[in-house]
Formats: structure tokens, sequence, C-alpha cells
């Protein structure tokens, strides 16, 4: 069973197994929780195939955290960089935002002039 819901289906991470009596339960209180599903009967979940990369993490750089600023897309950035979309959105909304705490906190002002200098002493000061 598939259930959709303003376009965009409702995935449960796994197969969720139930009986007539659960189903149906369960399908009242989705009802109520999303007001226009639409339920597709009959179709069956894919297997799916976890694999893991021997990719190891690698870390950021100063430059690399610098350009963070720039104003690309996260997609942009990731290819520059070569680093998936998720990584460069993910540092930009950590660490910048501590980046800016930290400057304020120590009377920096925060600039593109003198960002590189403020990346490499925040940098520092985090080891």
């Amino acid at each position: 069973m598939r259930i959709i819901s303003n376009r965009e289906m409702v995935d449960f991470e796994a197969p969720v197994w139930m009986s007539d009596a659960q189903v149906n339960r369960f399908m009242d209180f989705m009802k109520d929780l999303l007001p226009n599903i639409i339920v597709e009967k009959g179709v069956h979940e894919k297997e799916r195939n976890v694999t893991y990369k021997d990719k190891k993490n690698v870390r950021w750089s100063a430059d690399e955290y610098k350009q963070l600023f720039d104003p690309e897309s996260n997609a942009e950035l990731a290819k520059k960089l070569g680093r998936n979309e998720m990584s460069v959105s993910m540092q930009r909304a950590q660490f910048i935002p501590n980046l800016v705490v930290w400057a304020k906190k120590h009377d920096y002002k925060v600039d593109m002039a003198s960002l590189k200098e403020l990346v490499d002493s925040f940098l520092r000061e985090q080891k």
C-alpha cells in the first residue's frame, strides 16, 4: 500500500505489517491527520539495499569554511568543493551562526575582507 498526501508520498522508512483491523484504524488516523490522502493498494515495498561507502570523513579546511559565506547555492558550492549538498547545508547552518556569535563576543567585525583571518582565529580557538 502506498499513501500519498499533497502529491508527496508518506514514507515510514520501512514496511509496516498490520492486521486488517489495525490497517483500518491506522487509515482512519491518517485521514484525520492528512485530510486529502490517496491510498494506492497492491503496491509492494521495494527491497532497499543499504550500502556503506568506504569513504572517510574529510575535515573542512579554513578555505572551505570561508567559502560557506559565498552567495552560491548549496548545490553550486557542493559541486565546487566536491562535497554533497547536505554536507554544505549542514555546515552553513552550524558554522556561520557559531562564527558570528564568537566574533560578536570578541568584538570582531564580520566582513569579507577579514573573513579568512576570522575563520582561522575561530578554528584555532575551537581546537
